[in-house]
């Protein structure tokens, strides 16, 4: 068993460790060395940790209070150097941020310039063939106008990819070229529409009138009957067990179903069974026909808030706490909450997500980033609490 002496040793061995840690960690902080950084910081941190085990081992080892002085002035010595350390590293850590930031937005210039210049080439392509279709129309060419109407259709496809291009250019485009991006958007409009009028004119006027439908083609194309079961079929809602969606199932069945008033409860009985149910919920009520009996079946077996809540709170709670940069996590946190927010409020109760432990949590499983109070992260807060008003 080690004696007080060596105990004492032991934690003033501890104590110049923290202090050559804080000390190298102030000169790779200086020289801007983010891996060595890193390493200072946890090596002090775990020094410090030795150092609180031997100092708690001999107070109890001299039977002495953590509150006496000369205790408390050995503690409070690490302490500062740890507290200084702590300072240190996230000051560097900001800086680092702000510097990767600029970065990031200087190479997001580079690329945009590559985007547009590469949409430039893209448009003035597009804008030449097009203007070889009009000049032939112009010139009055015989064109097969089956094949001119399908020419016309990929344009009009292009035309539209065109726009939401220039949309997002727009975007990304810095105050002082906005008035020219508008104006080159404006300018390829015009050309376009103008151009597509032209060509669709021209297939107008070469295409022959076709004859009006037999009145027998027409009887059987519009009969009301008809279509209004095709679509209805198509739209029946499905479930599959999940209890999570049980309550919108329930809600689409009687929106869709019930509520038009086409079917009575022996046809809405067939339709439960046989277009809506699936998996284990049809396996479940295979022996059943009446309808009350097969919702009273159903309610007892999905309808049950208690357990939804339940999964809603172990998902959350088994969500892995996300490291700095980690997007794709993060937009899968957000999924999370937000399928977990629209379940609840379909069953009527927040509760859950409206609670503070819950956000708590929920804040604790994001990067720190986020946690922290900044001009970048207060959108992405912003919509967190949203989601999870405390």
């Amino acid at each position: 068993m080690n004696t007080i002496d060596e105990i004492k040793l032991t934690r003033s061995l501890h104590l110049e460790k923290i202090k050559t840690a804080y000390k190298k960690l102030g000169d790779h902080i200086k020289n801007q060395r983010s891996r060595m950084v890193d390493k200072y910081f946890e090596e002090l941190k775990s020094s410090y940790s030795d150092f609180e085990l031997a100092h708690i081992q001999f107070a109890l080892k001299a039977k002495l209070d953590l509150s006496d002085d000369l205790m408390k002035e050995v503690s409070t010595s690490a302490n500062e150097y740890l507290e200084l350390a702590e300072k240190m590293v996230d000051n560097f850590m900001d800086q680092q941020m702000i510097k990767e930031s600029v970065n990031n937005k200087e190479l997001k210039k580079v690329e945009e310039r590559k985007t547009r210049s590469k949409f430039t080439a893209e448009l003035e392509e597009f804008l030449k063939h097009l203007q070889e279709y009009i000049d032939k129309v112009e010139a009055d060419e015989t064109l097969n106008t089956d094949a001119l109407s399908a020419e016309i259709a990929y344009m009009e496809d292009k035309y539209k990819e065109i726009m939401k291009v220039y949309d997002v250019i727009l975007s990304g485009t810095e105050d002082l070229e906005i008035a020219e991006v508008v104006g080159k958007k404006s300018q390829a409009e015009r050309k376009c529409r103008e151009g597509l009028f032209t060509l669709r004119s021209y297939v107008s006027n070469k295409t022959p009138q076709n004859s009006p439908p037999s009145s027998r083609s027409s009887s059987r194309k519009s009969s009301p009957e008809r279509e209004s079961f095709r679509h209805k079929k198509i739209d029946f809602p499905k479930f599959g067990g999940s209890l999570r969606q049980f309550v919108t199932f329930k809600r689409d069945f009687q929106d869709m179903v019930v509520e038009p008033g086409y079917y009575e409860k022996k046809q809405m009985s067939h339709i439960l069974r046989n277009e809506c149910l699936t998996g284990e919920a049809r396996n479940a009520v295979h022996n059943l026909h009446d309808y009350d009996a097969l919702w009273a079946k159903l309610d007892s077996l999905y309808d049950d808030e208690a357990e939804v809540v339940d999964q809603i709170s172990k998902q959350i709670t088994n969500l892995k706490k996300l490291e700095e940069e980690d997007y794709d996590g993060f937009v899968k946190l957000v999924d999370v909450i937000e399928k977990a927010d629209l379940d609840l409020s379909a069953m009527g109760s927040t509760t859950v997500l409206n609670n503070p432990i819950t956000v708590r949590l929920i804040m604790g499983k994001c990067p720190r980033s986020v946690k922290k109070e900044s001009p970048e992260s207060s959108q992405i807060k912003s919509r967190m609490k949203n989601l999870t008003p405390c």
